[in-house]
């Protein structure tokens, strides 16, 4: 028996608005941290460095807001991102899963599985074939 596959919103741990999210100030933040996190995986790597230049603060400013505001921090905020666009490419198209591991930052197909299984309880491959067949099922 397959375990079901963990909804995109829905990941352990980390409980992450919406970048499109306007519901207040708080939300707000978090969702221009999100952005600037998925412009930087598109780019190839993240930094909290960066990010927190381009929010025009600090870095302990940085960690302490969203540990404050969020309750979470950067490397969960990231990593959180980073599987969920795995799980958006695992639904949305046929790349294989070890170009999707690259895509979401992992340096190994091994270490993007291991990630992905932890957090979403199945493999990638399981992931993917789940989602198929809920959108192929009338």
């Amino acid at each position: 028996m397959t375990p079901t596959p963990v909804p995109p919103d829905r990941l352990p741990g980390v409980q992450v608005p919406a970048a499109e999210s306007d519901a207040g100030t708080d939300s707000d933040y978090l969702a221009a941290v999100i952005s600037h996190i998925r412009v930087q995986m598109q780019a190839g790597a993240v930094s909290i460095d960066r990010t927190a230049k381009a929010m025009g603060t600090s870095v302990r400013t940085l960690q302490r807001v969203l540990r404050r505001d969020g309750g979470v921090s950067f490397r969960e905020l990231s990593n959180t991102a980073r599987l969920r666009l795995a799980q958006d490419l695992l639904r949305e198209s046929t790349v294989s899963i070890t170009q999707i591991a690259m895509d979401s930052g992992y340096s190994t197909p091994a270490n993007f599985s291991r990630a992905f299984r932890k957090a979403s309880g199945v493999a990638p491959h399981e992931y993917r074939q789940d989602a198929m067949a809920s959108t192929v099922a009338p």
